[in-house]
């Protein structure tokens, strides 16, 4: 069974590439997105939209790779879409 989290969406995947992130992502307080981090690492470095993949801690760290995104709303259209098609099984 795979997993999903429709709620999160990677900054730099192909899927959220293509939209208008405003379309889609939550916001904290008028113009501050909600972004998270998702890692493995037992001390992971402060959560940031300049903390990405590329950063100095993934370098150090290469196996506790840390993932930044947005928390999107699940009413949205886009993600509505994406949700009922990201894991058909035909």
């Amino acid at each position: 069974m795979p997993y999903s989290n429709p709620t999160w969406w990677d900054d730099e995947s192909p899927t959220f590439g293509q939209l208008n992130p405003a379309s889609v992502i939550l916001y904290e307080a008028p113009d501050v997105p909600r972004y998270e981090c998702y890692t493995h690492s037992s001390d992971p470095p402060a959560c940031s939209l300049k903390t990405r993949r590329d950063s100095a801690f993934n370098q150090s760290h290469p196996y506790e790779m840390l993932h930044g995104g947005y928390a999107v709303s699940p009413w949205a259209p886009a993600v509505t879409a994406r949700a009922t098609t990201g894991h058909r099984i035909d």
